[in-house]
């Protein structure tokens, strides 16, 4: 017998946000093989220097943005905090200014998505766009590949829509978030 448990925690702080767990602050994460073989689902696992990792978005992860294994999730995801939870849990921000912030990266990030699917002609406009990093791939990829089909104006915009915000989550989420390593 199956069934799913639903926690919410910090009053609903990080299933109203998931940004770590459905593919855009993360692309994959750190698992061991007890891990997988817990997990239920399409789970992709491959390995990356040696180690093994489960490529993100999570399939677990509910649309309502809470964790369909939530008692069996890896380790990383256990110990995962962003800087927001961080600074919510020790009462430096009120929930209700946190839950504000996560509703404003919602937003950019699909500002920033729908900028980059306007700017992207043909047929990458639509490819596997699942998210703001994915759609500005794309639109880069197109602009490579017939720089003479990009709207300047619209590939500009598209740029600043994506950089506010990648710089809203650094502020907020995670300091590091798209930085050349």
């Amino acid at each position: 017998m199956s069934f799913t448990v639903r926690f919410i925690l910090s009053d609903g702080l990080c299933v109203s946000c998931s940004l770590c767990c459905n593919g855009t602050l993360f692309s994959r994460l750190a698992i061991s093989q007890q891990e997988a073989d817990r997990l239920e689902g399409d789970i992709e696992v491959f390995t990356r220097n040696e180690k093994l990792r489960m490529r993100l978005p999570c399939p677990q992860l509910g649309n309502d943005g809470a964790c369909g294994c939530y008692l069996q999730r890896p380790e990383t995801c256990r110990t995962y905090r962003c800087q927001l939870l961080k600074r919510n849990e020790r009462d430096a921000i009120p929930n209700a200014d946190a839950l504000a912030i996560v509703k404003d990266l919602h937003a950019m990030q699909d500002k920033a998505k729908s900028a980059a699917i306007d700017a992207t002609p043909g047929p990458e406009r639509r490819k596997g766009n699942t998210n703001a990093a994915q759609a500005m791939r794309a639109l880069k990829t197109a602009r490579s590949k017939h720089p003479e089909e990009i709207d300047k104006y619209l590939f500009q915009n598209a740029e600043f829509h994506f950089e506010t915000f990648v710089r809203y989550v650094r502020l907020h989420l995670q300091p590091n978030f798209r930085k050349e390593k």
